[in-house]
């Protein structure tokens, strides 16, 4: 009878359990963000491309920022691909700040004020989109326990990464640059079952409309909290300019 040898099968075993190990911590980074995500009441911190801070709060598919890296402070709402900003105590959308606003290319004629909403407004996106998206996509992961912090570490492409972003971006803007190639290194904290922190590191090579090709280094870090009772204020005429299709 054939045998297979005894070093054979400990290697075998070895591959078998890693995987097992791999595929359990999937699900339990998968369920702490599902406990962030199902709740639909989240604040949060963003620090994008290093130090630049918004705070905010998403529930019931609207998402509130206030970008405190821009002078005074401005509000903005985004739903999907739609996007408003508060220009002088009124709500406007893209359309009504920047007409004719396409990729890359707002209108000169726009106002200083306006167009630096318009950009500002091309480089949000909705966190829980972010943590779920990477909680399903995360490759490679790695698992370490820090006190009561779990921490989850991995890759994704960059490619894969640049396409969530390009997809999810308020309509006609494509401002922020990350790269189209090369991984983006991920990390996870989990603190009592539930996704606290995600950070995300970006390099490599981004290819420009002209060919060239651009060096990209950036990060985007997010803290979540709960949102408890509090209820998120969507203005009437925010909600008109957000659900319009």
């Amino acid at each position: 009878m054939f045998s297979v040898p005894s070093h054979v099968l400990t290697v075998s075993l070895l591959f078998l359990s890693a995987a097992v190990a791999r595929a359990d911590d999937r699900a339990d980074l998968q369920a702490a963000a599902k406990k962030v995500v199902d709740a639909d009441n989240c604040a949060f911190v963003i620090l994008d491309h290093g130090d630049r801070r918004t705070s905010g709060r998403t529930q019931g598919g609207y998402t509130y920022f206030k970008a405190s890296y821009i002078g005074n402070e401005p509000e903005f709402f985004v739903r999907g691909q739609n996007g408003v900003a508060k220009v002088n105590g009124t709500w406007k959308s893209i359309p009504e700040m920047a007409p004719g606003v396409n990729e890359r290319n707002i209108p000169r004629d726009q106002g200083d004020a306006e167009r630096t909403l318009v950009n500002a407004l091309g480089e949000f996106w909705e966190p829980l989109d972010l943590l779920k998206y990477v909680s399903e996509k995360l490759q490679s992961i790695e698992k370490k326990v820090d006190g009561t912090n779990v921490i989850y570490s991995g890759t994704i492409p960059a490619e894969d990464v640049s396409a969530f972003f390009d997809d999810r971006r308020p309509t006609g803007l494509n401002l922020h640059r990350l790269p189209g190639t090369g991984k983006v290194s991920v990390q996870v904290t989990v603190t009592n079952g539930r996704v606290l922190y995600l950070g995300l590191a970006c390099m490599g090579n981004d290819k420009l409309t002209n060919g060239d090709h651009n060096n990209v280094n950036t990060t985007k870090r997010v803290t979540f909290q709960s949102g408890g009772q509090a209820k998120l204020d969507v203005p009437p005429e925010v909600k008109q300019r957000l659900d319009a299709k």
